[in-house]
């Protein structure tokens, strides 16, 4: 025998209570149009935010509704409370190697779009597309994530009306008649009026054109209320939509709740045309209480009724009221029935980890149903929180709409976590998904989800966290901690099995974010293959350095054998690890895994794409696209001072004897603040800071990227030098403090603080050792320079460029203690000049030509010029390889090369058969002197084996209109590898 929550209790007038009416009689109303918009007009990405009033969200509108005492006829439950309650299976590590299936996962709409608190992210999923929906805009995008439109609705709606807030979006697919169907509240203080204005697309493509209308929402039929809604719902059947609101005084008490009906043939005739509608005004409970957030279902199938759900009004739960309305579009009427179940009581609100003065509300205000029921085959879902030993419980119920009873009421959940916002979705074997938000006290609030097939015993799966929660939540907004209204979670229509959701999560610290899961429940027909892993990208990474790996996980998500034949990529600068035997044949809901990462050899960004064969008809190869890049740092040239240009983003080598800068490449942020050499490698070093810490960077002096090294909790460090020998840094901000900074370990030490000081560059005198600096705004002797005393920080003036108005963002000296630097503000051409020591007056050497400029860098531990430290600074005569040393070798050789001129050049080992074993350089290089560490233990993640090996040099020099390369030197030599 079934548990009672799970039994059809045939005795229908022993367990509820019907009344004939339930509301006033039906008011009819109409509005003589509404506008023709499109989405073409829009661009692909619209504005984060608008201006004008934002929308209506603060507790300041309406007073807040107390649940009602409990009366002495209270209707009994079902069962007690917690009679329902099962708890989640993951707490004692039971997890599901089974459903979901992931089918898609990407971010959706956050805090950057613009909304405010809370977000009320809702979602529809149409054949093609999602719609996304915040408070203060909507998104069109792909099912895998790709943005097509994000739109305001002020901007959506300033043709349809203007001077209004807007509040608590809804969307909805309507999957009878391939129509989008978005809904928006707007309200206006001053002349007491609101209204639900109704969007609804020409056909099942979003993309393209609408019809906006705005129907009076303060009107009952044609009778003004002077009540603002709030709250609203939409659901639909195959005849209309239904939009559900709970009416306040402007600035006053609860009043009534309301339930709106509109046909859909007027609005689905791609007219913008005249609009009537139907109004239940003061809905009650059949026990005689006041409804208050009574939500419409979205209906599949055509039942000979439309269905809408209210909870109980009281302390004690122990009801909820399923609403019918007739013959919406002739006769309408509305009659309820309280259909009694276990008890429980409202959630509280939720904590965190890290807590918080304020706890995030946890949706329990008056026990209201926070999402849209789905009605299928005689059944309709609900979903909420209920209380659970001052945690909080995801609980659904199931009611047989024939029976008027609950056939399932499960509470779902464990002690340390609350479970809020909750929304549901049945597909169409009756399976059920449900996502929430969930914050425990040890866990940021995070989105999530569980499931439970038709065929399940009573209770759910363990859920399954899809975004972590990333930072304690604390926004105080009228004096709570906002989160929700709602979360969103719909069905895809080409197959009623797929479910998409738009869930809230912190997404760092008093951030809040919400993130698109797709997954279905039961598997494809046939084979079907698919990756957790799409698509990778492995950044930057330096040459001659192993990435991280990524993990690969394939899996058969359909009914059918699948067989992967092989799995291959093309670029020896990526590897596979841990590949499985071939065939490899997966069972349903079987995985298998691989690991790839990334190798570079060379400077350059490397694309390749894992193919993956199998007898997956609709997909045989699987492709994952990889992207890196492949950085050689290097050494600084000797005699080449280098700056960075943040209006260009490059790197520039300055000539000393005119200023004239030359460009050496993109470094790949969005500025480079400050640069300075480390004595002991010779590598530049770059810095970018903000309001919280100071990253460094290790810069490509050959080709500009930035590689990041490491970051030091200083904020606003936009100065650094090294000490002439040893590895010693000081950074100084621009706040006017100076640091000692530990380059390896990155530890800080306090050195002193310049009241009134803001530093824009530092530099060592290696003649006197001497710190020196230059200064920024807000000062306004902008050109005066500095020097430092590094045992106190104290800084001394020692003059001004005499550059009026304009700052030294760019300190260096050479080898003989001579100072230049460059001069200029955000408007201005930045100059180069050579600093007299003595007065701090600058020369002029020359104009640079470019803006922005920032930090200026120069070795100092030689005059001369070239690329390579066993040059002695002289250039090679003509292009010469020379042989490598050691040789024989074990693990690792030099290989030295020179060129008289900058040449195109490639560098290639190749074993005794003549296939190339390694690409070591690809690409641009200056002249002079080159080396080349060959490690011969790892190549491309393999082995070599001993044995005699050919290493060969090919030069090229660009000639001619199209820049065709002509080769000017090629050389081999053999060397031998012994292990």
């Amino acid at each position: 025998m079934k548990p009672l929550f799970y039994l059809q209790i045939l005795v229908i007038f022993a367990v509820s209570i019907a009344l004939g009416q339930v509301s006033q009689p039906p008011a009819a109303g109409s509005i003589p149009g509404g506008v023709t918009v499109s989405t073409n007009n829009f661009q692909p990405d619209g504005p984060a935010s608008y201006p004008g009033p934002l929308f209506k969200e603060t507790e300041a509108e309406k007073l807040p509704v107390a649940l009602l005492p409990d009366p002495p006829d209270l209707m009994p439950p079902s069962a007690p409370e917690g009679s329902n309650y099962f708890e989640n299976r993951s707490v004692h590590g039971v997890t599901e190697s089974v459903p979901p299936i992931t089918i898609a996962s990407f971010a959706g709409m956050g805090q950057a779009n613009g909304a405010g608190f809370p977000p009320d992210p809702y979602l529809a999923v149409g054949p093609d597309h999602i719609i996304q929906v915040i408070n203060t805009t909507f998104r069109i995008c792909t099912k895998t994530g790709t943005t097509l439109k994000t739109i305001s609705f002020p901007a959506w709606f300033s043709t349809t009306i203007s001077g209004v807030s807007y509040s608590d979006p809804k969307v909805q697919y309507d999957h009878m008649a391939g129509r989008w169907i978005m809904t928006i509240l707007t309200y206006n203080d001053a002349s007491q009026t609101c209204y639900d204005m109704v969007s609804v697309s020409d056909d099942s493509d979003p993309i393209g054109t609408w019809y906006n209308w705005a129907i009076p929402a303060h009107l009952n039929g044609t009778v003004n209320t002077a009540t603002l809604a709030d709250y609203p719902g939409l659901g639909f059947d195959n005849q209309a939509i239904y939009i559900t609101s709970n009416h306040f005084l402007f600035g006053g008490s609860y009043q009534f709740s309301k339930i709106r009906i509109i046909g859909k043939a007027q609005l689905y005739a791609n007219t913008a045309g005249p609009v009537t509608w139907t109004d239940f005004r003061s809905v009650i409970h059949p026990s005689g209480s006041n409804a208050i957030g009574i939500r419409p279902a979205v209906i599949y199938g055509a039942p000979n009724e439309y269905y809408l759900v209210a909870a109980s009004p009281f302390t004690t739960g122990t009801f909820f009221t399923l609403y019918r309305i007739t013959n919406p579009l002739t006769a309408p009427t509305l009659t309820g029935v309280q259909i009694p179940v276990t008890a429980w009581t409202q959630p509280p609100n939720a904590g965190q980890l890290g807590g918080g003065s304020l706890l995030i509300d946890g949706g329990g205000t008056n026990g209201y149903i926070r999402f849209e029921p789905t009605y299928r085959d005689s059944s309709i879902w609900i979903v909420h929180s209920a209380g659970n030993s001052g945690y909080s419980s995801v609980r659904y119920l199931r009611f047989n709409t024939v029976f008027n009873t609950a056939v399932e009421d499960v509470a779902f959940g464990e002690l340390g976590y609350w479970h809020i916002y909750p929304g549901i979705k049945v597909d169409k074997d009756k399976n059920v998904a449900i996502t929430f938000t969930r914050t425990g006290d040890d866990e940021y609030a995070s989105s999530a989800m569980t499931w439970r097939l038709d065929s399940d015993p009573p209770g759910l799966q363990p859920i399954t966290v899809f975004a972590p929660g990333l930072g304690n939540y604390v926004v105080n907004a009228g004096g709570r901690n906002r989160w929700g209204d709602y979360m969103g979670v719909s069905l895809d229509p080409t197959d009623e099995s797929t479910f998409y959701m738009l869930t809230e999560y912190a997404a760092g610290t008093n951030t809040f974010g919400n993130w698109v899961y797709g997954s279905r429940l039961v598997p494809f027909s046939g084979t079907r293959i698919s990756s957790a892993l799409t698509s990778k990208d492995f950044g930057v990474v330096e040459a001659g350095i192993s990435s991280d790996t990524a993990t690969v996980t394939l899996y058969n998500i359909g009914d059918a054998q699948l067989s992967i034949s092989s799995i291959t990529k093309s670029q020896s600068a990526y590897s596979l690890l841990g590949l499985p035997v071939f065939p490899a044949n997966l069972a349903t809901f079987d995985s298998v895994t691989f690991e790839v990462y990334f190798h570079p050899t060379a400077h350059g960004v490397v694309n390749d794409t894992i193919i993956i064969a199998s007898n997956d008809l609709s997909n045989p190869t699987l492709k994952i696209p990889l992207h890196a890049k492949g950085i050689v740092v290097g050494r600084a040239q000797v005699g080449t001072m280098y700056s960075a240009s943040q209006t260009t983003g490059q790197l520039y080598s300055i000539n000393v004897a005119t200023g004239t800068p030359t460009a050496i490449g993109p470094f790949g942020l969005a500025n480079i603040e400050a640069l300075a050499i480390r004595p002991s490698n010779k590598e530049l070093v770059g810095t970018l800071s903000n309001s919280t810490s100071t990253n460094l960077y290790r810069m490509s002096t050959g080709f500009g990227d930035a590689l990041q090294y490491k970051t030091i909790p200083i904020p606003g460090m936009r100065a650094i030098a090294f000490t002439p020998t040893g590895d010693t840094l000081y950074g100084a901000t621009t706040s006017g403090r100076v640091y000692r900074i530990d380059i390896t370990t990155g530890d800080t030490t306090f050195v002193g603080a310049n009241a009134g000081i803001s530093f824009a560059s530092l530099s060592f005198s290696p003649a006197t050792g001497k710190l020196w600096a230059g200064i920024r705004p807000p000062l306004t002797n902008k050109d005066r320079i500095y020097t430092i005393n590094t045992s106190t920080g104290v800084a001394t003036l020692v003059g001004a460029t005499g550059f009026t108005g304009q700052i030294t963002p760019g300190l260096a000296f050479n080898a003989l203690g001579s100072l230049y630097g460059i001069t200029g503000s955000s408007t201005q051409i930045n100059n180069f000049i050579r600093i007299d020591t003595l007065t701090a007056a600058g020369a002029l050497v020359g104009s640079t030509g470019l803006q922005n400029l920032n930090g200026l860098a120069l070795r100092t531990d030689s005059l001369t010029t070239g690329v390579d430290e066993g040059s002695d600074g002289v250039l090679p005569e003509t292009y010469v390889l020379q042989q490598n040393y050691p040789n024989p070798f074990n693990p690792t050789t030099q290989i030295r090369y020179g060129l008289p001129q900058q040449s195109r050049v490639t560098l290639t080992i190749y074993n005794v058969v003549g296939q190339e074993v390694l690409r070591l350089v690809d690409g641009e290089q200056s002249a002079g002197f080159h080396s080349f560490l060959w490690n011969g233990t790892n190549a491309s993640g393999a082995s070599v084996a001993s044995g005699i090996y050919f290493y060969k040099l090919e030069a090229h020099q660009m000639a001619g209109q199209n820049n065709m390369t002509t080769s000017v030197f090629s050389d081999t030599k053999k060397m031998l590898l012994l292990k």
